[in-house]
């Protein structure tokens, strides 16, 4: 029996060293460990040198996970247009908000994944996701932040938890027809969880996404202490409650003859189909219930720190700044907030918006994609099944192939020779690109457009006096490019 045991493990060190043949080029590292970048090297450093070294396509084995980063927009274009690599890999700290249930929006796949997704867009759609017609949500909104700001206007101020309120409720008035007072407690506080547990995922947690069994051999104390798991489940089901709350008052309250919402419909939806074993729509509630979620934290959280992105570039580079406000006075009539209909005649201000998005990279090595339906060729490699597919679209917003000033803040990067915006840019993805592209990204460019519109014809940005603002972001913690919390003094223009 001993020797037994002896072969297998043998056999299974053996299976560690060896690497699949095809893959491309890159380190293997140790058996079970894999290869680890050498002590104080951040992650954002590691797969810069990597790619000096191996080029625009690489692979590298990290504990349990074989990743294949791709660092070239041609690249992560064809290879993510490909059904066969759409697929999510299952890791524990990305699974953790589908309470590990594989349902919802984002870290879905398969059917469920499109048939969540197709439902989705289309009843987002009737409620006026991605048309002008949502302007009339989104200006009391706007409205409402500025008079929040102006209160502090002339005092070094931080663009805080105010303005995650204000995007957020465009959304809630889509999913749950509920909107919020800019500075109500309730949701700032679960704003502020879902802050702590994206935080949660890039710390130390991040060890049982490459080292799974540790979850089963880790005293929980540490898990709990170090690891913050506890903390991350505490806040989870906080949430959890909150949402099936609402979800339960629209069951109570629900007109057949009249859906107010993405819920009610969702809920009709679930009716119809209740004798078809195979759909998503189930009674258990738990895709919807993660669907709500997913919508909360991708249409939240990624627009309202792009803006914050937004206001600090704007801090930075007071000339762009004057030219933006120029552009927006010429158009927009005094008193007035801009309009969707005024976007086409203010390119330099959507310029900017887009420059923002390219600089800022807010999530530098998107969501991680998986094969996870078999092998794929990419690039004449042969990928094996269940690789994660990692797409650098930071370096692709940094490459010179594209960018005149790669790495300065410059919007005529999107601007004609005839001053008009160029909309679609080869090297431009910041919400990805191919069958997973973000399917807010339609109600993501509305907001971003006339928040800012409306914050620079209202207000001027300026560092407090003796201030020195910076970009630096924090690279011990690579899954996010966030702004630093910084002040700046809003001043009134009329």
């Amino acid at each position: 029996m001993l020797w037994l045991i002896f072969v297998c493990a043998f056999l299974i060190v053996v299976y560690n060293i060896r690497k699949p043949p095809g893959l491309p080029p890159g380190p293997w590292g140790w058996p079970v460990i894999g290869y680890f970048p050498p002590r104080g090297e951040t992650l954002p450093d590691t797969v810069q040198r990597l790619r000096r070294k191996y080029g625009d396509i690489y692979s590298w084995r990290f504990g349990s996970l074989t990743l294949v980063v791709l660092s070239d927009y041609k690249l992560i274009k064809a290879a993510f247009t490909k059904q066969e690599c759409s697929g999510r890999p299952w890791i524990f700290t990305l699974q953790y908000f589908t309470y590990f249930t594989g349902k919802g929006l984002i870290f879905s796949e398969g059917r469920p994944w499109q048939e969540s997704r197709r439902f989705a867009l289309r009843h987002l759609r009737d409620f006026g996701f991605g048309r002008s017609s949502l302007e009339k949500v989104i200006h009391p909104e706007v409205t409402s932040l500025l008079k929040d700001l102006e209160g502090r206007a002339g005092r070094p101020t931080e663009v805080n938890w105010n303005l995650n309120v204000a995007v957020l409720n465009v959304l809630w008035r889509l999913v749950a027809d509920r909107r919020y007072d800019i500075n109500d407690a309730e949701i700032i506080h679960f704003e502020k969880m879902i802050r702590v547990n994206l935080d949660i995922i890039k710390g130390a947690a991040v060890l049982l996404d490459i080292f799974p069994w540790l979850l089963y051999l880790t005293p929980k104390f540490v898990l709990n202490s170090w690891m913050r798991i506890g903390q991350m489940e505490k806040n989870a089901e906080e949430f959890k409650q909150f949402v099936m709350s609402i979800i339960e008052e629209h069951e109570a309250s629900l007109n057949p003859e009249k859906p107010r919402d993405y819920i009610d419909c969702y809920l009709l939806e679930m009716r119809e189909r209740q004798d078809d074993a195979n759909t998503v729509f189930k009674r258990d509630y738990l895709d919807l219930l993660v669907s709500i979620e997913d919508l909360f934290l991708a249409g939240s959280e990624t627009t309202s720190s792009t803006l914050r992105w937004l206001v600090l570039y704007m801090a930075l580079h007071p000339d762009v700044q004057a030219k933006v406000q120029a552009e927006i006075d010429g158009v927009v009539a005094k008193g007035a907030l801009p309009s969707l209909a005024d976007r086409a005649k203010l390119p330099y201000t959507e310029a900017t918006i887009m420059e923002t998005l390219r600089m800022s990279s807010l999530v530098p090595r998107g969501i991680f994609h998986c094969n996870s339906e078999g092998d794929v060729n990419i690039a004449g490699y042969n990928i094996p099944k269940g690789s994660l597919l990692v797409p650098d679209m930071e370096k692709c917003h940094r490459d010179p192939q594209y960018w005149e000033k790669p790495d300065q803040f410059y919007p005529e990067h999107f601007l004609s020779q005839d001053n008009q915006v160029i909309t679609k840019k080869d090297g431009f993805l910041p919400f990805c690109v191919g069958r997973r592209q973000c399917l807010g990204e339609s109600l993501a460019r509305m907001e971003l457009f006339l928040f800012t519109a409306a914050l620079l014809k209202k207000f001027s940005i300026a560092p407090p006096e003796g201030v020195k603002l910076s970009t630096e972001t924090n690279k011990h913690r690579p899954a996010f490019n966030f702004a630093k919390p910084f002040e700046v003094i809003f001043t009134s223009r009329e």
